[in-house]
Parts: C-alpha cells; sequence; structure tokens
C-alpha cells in the first residue's frame, strides 16, 4: 500500500472519527441542556418546598397560638366538669342513702301498722266478744221480766 492509500485512509478513518466527535458533541450539548433544565426545575421545585415549608410553619404558628388562647379555657372547663361529676357522684351517692332510709322507715312504718292492725283487731273482737255476752245477759234479763210492761200515762 502506498503512503497516498495510507494517507487517505487515514483521512477517512479522520473524518470518521471526526462525524462521531460531531455526533457526541451534539449529544453532549442535548445532555447538558437537559441536566441545565433539571437544574433549573430542581431550584424551582426548591423554592415551591422553600414557599410550603413557610406556610405550614406559618400555620404551626396561628394553631400554636391559638392554642395558648384555648388552653387555659379548657383548662377550666375541665376543673368544672371534675367539680360536677364530683358533685353528681356525691348527690348520688347521698340519694342512695337517703332511699335506704325511706325505705328502712317504710319497713318499720308497715311493721307498725301491722301490729296496729292486729291490735285493732284484737280489741274488735274483745268488743264483739262484751257485745256477745251483753247481749246474753240481756237476753236473760229479758227472759226473766214478764211479757207485758205496764205503761204509764202522763
Amino acid at each position: 500500500m502506498s503512503n497516498n492509500d495510507q494517507n487517505s485512509q487515514i483521512l477517512s478513518l479522520l473524518q470518521l472519527v471526526l462525524t462521531e466527535v460531531k455526533t457526541l458533541t451534539g449529544e453532549m450539548q442535548e445532555v447538558k441542556l437537559r441536566v441545565s433544565s433539571l437544574e433549573n426545575n430542581m431550584v424551582h421545585f426548591g423554592t415551591r418546598l422553600q414557599t410550603v415549608e413557610e406556610k405550614v410553619d406559618a400555620v404551626d404558628n396561628k394553631i400554636e397560638s391559638r392554642l395558648y388562647d384555648t388552653r387555659p379555657i379548657w383548662q377550666s372547663v375541665l376543673e368544672r366538669l371534675d367539680k360536677i361529676e364530683a358533685r353528681q357522684e356525691k348527690m348520688e351517692k347521698e340519694f342512695q342513702e337517703f332511699r335506704l332510709e325511706m325505705l328502712d322507715r317504710l319497713d318499720a312504718l308497715e311493721k307498725d301498722f301491722r301490729g296496729y292492725k292486729r291490735d285493732q283487731q284484737r280489741q274488735i273482737a274483745a268488743i264483739f266478744t262484751e257485745l256477745s255476752l251483753a247481749d246474753e245477759r240481756v237476753e236473760k234479763i229479758d227472759a226473766c221480766l214478764p211479757l207485758h210492761y205496764p205503761t204509764t200515762k202522763r
């Protein structure tokens, strides 16, 4: 092979290499543009994320400040509820004690009433017995008396 042939082969190879380098350079430019676009998107995303974080912090601070405003109110409400529950429990206990006392008193009254009723029944039975005896005496007296009573004029 001659020098010219070799040179022309080298030139053709160099042209192929140059074409490939140009293609790679174009592709590298495209990659650089994409990377640059991604970087811009990341910066934009970071800015938006920072804005969201600031808004969340602002809402968090607002909630926290409102909690400070309402916390004493809720503490007061809870204390009052505890007192109300304690009073209600006390009233329920007192009511149960009162109820039991009333039941005991009713039992005692019922027992006394039964005793009183028995006494009354005995007294009534005794009165009937006495009336029966008195009736028998009156009948005996009537039997001893004459049949006709003298009438007196006035």
